[in-house]
């Protein structure tokens, strides 16, 4: 009878594993998902961070018909508060030894690279004195100086644009392989977009003598803590899910231990026989972990409150964005589509962990029924 017994709960045992299998599959498939996206979305935090400056702050227009500041008025600026810089692209048609290459020809000032970031690869950039004389300085980016240049020094060499000869002085390093840009010394227009070195808040209220309505502003240092806090909460998300696991087997243990028939339970002793250790472990698990689940979501919506208050840089029209900040777009997008992809893997765990194991019963001859 003993034999038949074990054998009947050994044949349960392998029923209720086969009957499981499909949903434990389903669950790794889950939590191997939310690794992933967790390490995923720390990739766009560290690219971001290296696109553009963490003290970078960008006034880009909502619109991209938006009234926008002539240069004279944002040069006077920059003469009696703080440098500014911006872009003014164009199309045009460079010449070289009897060559036309298409080509976007940017205007913008001497703070261009500093600003930004961006280094020079060969030559100098032009300075403030060549724009305000007038002299026809240009500057090439990587994508435009191989091309008409090849493996040649570009710095020193002259080219023809719209008809007029200009003197290369230097290769700048704008992350943008897909388009030839050269640029030269703004002459007239207006900056559509503004860029500036300095603290958010204290650049808003800077920038109001400019009449930049229609404006929306961008502190770029706080879009890269939100890259980076949208990574650590999905890290927060998930470690929920191990107290959260722990929660029910402690509580079967301690159903068990005290739901004993009332004859089997002589004294305290017979109550601890567990051990008491184990007892004790399995009591106070349940409000610890629920604490640390507590804790720890309190922690992620004070995190989250927080992102209310950043405008959406997805919404603006990538040609009024600086080359860096198009690639921190991108960055943004993906990093919100891996966050979507990990709630929804977060979700399936959440769903399979509260989902109980519901085993065969052993039938009256000891087998499952």
């Amino acid at each position: 009878m003993k034999t038949k017994d074990t054998l009947g709960r050994a044949t349960l045992r392998r029923a209720t594993l086969r009957r499981s299998a499909p949903q434990r599959g389903a669950a790794r498939f889950a939590a191997s998902g939310a690794i992933l996206c967790c390490a995923g979305l720390c990739v766009p935090a560290f690219v971001a961070g290296r696109a553009c400056p963490p003290d970078l702050f960008i006034a880009a227009p909502a619109d991209i018909h938006a009234p926008a500041p002539g240069l004279q008025k944002v040069g006077r600026f920059c003469d009696e508060q703080f440098p500014l810089t911006y872009e003014i692209p164009a199309p045009g048609t460079a010449r070289v030894l009897g060559a036309e290459y298409p080509v976007t020809v940017v205007g913008t000032n001497s703070h261009y690279p500093r600003i930004l970031g961006l280094p020079m690869t060969a030559g100098s950039f032009f300075s403030g004195r060549a724009q305000k004389n007038g002299e026809r300085r240009a500057v090439l980016n990587g994508k435009a100086a191989f091309d008409l240049f090849g493996a040649s020094r570009a710095a020193g060499r002259p080219l023809k644009l719209g008809g007029e000869t200009w003197i290369v002085t230097g290769v700048l390093h704008d992350g943008d392989d897909e388009t030839r840009r050269i640029y030269v010394p703004a002459r007239d227009g207006a900056a559509a977009a503004l860029a500036a070195r300095a603290a958010g808040g204290a650049a808003q209220d800077s920038l109001k003598p400019l009449g930049l309505y229609g404006y929306m502003f961008f502190d770029m240092g706080a879009r890269m803590r939100f890259l980076r806090e949208r990574a650590a909460v999905a890290f927060m998300l998930l470690s929920c899910l191990v107290p959260a696991l722990l929660i029910p087997p402690a509580l079967g243990r301690c159903r068990a231990a005290f739901s004993r028939p009332r004859g089997e339970i002589d004294s305290l002793r017979d109550l601890f026989r567990p051990g008491p250790v184990r007892l004790s472990a399995s009591v106070l698990a349940p409000p610890a972990c629920a604490a640390a689940i507590l804790v720890t979501l309190r922690r992620v919506a004070a995190i989250c409150l927080r992102w209310q208050d950043l405008p959406a840089l997805g919404s603006l029209d990538r040609r009024a964005l600086f080359p860096g900040i198009a690639a921190f777009q991108s960055c943004e997008t993906a990093s919100g589509l891996l966050f979507l992809l990990f709630l929804a893997f977060f979700a399936a765990c959440c769903a399979f962990a509260r989902r109980p194991r519901t085993p065969p019963s052993l039938s009256t001859n000891g087998y499952p029924g």
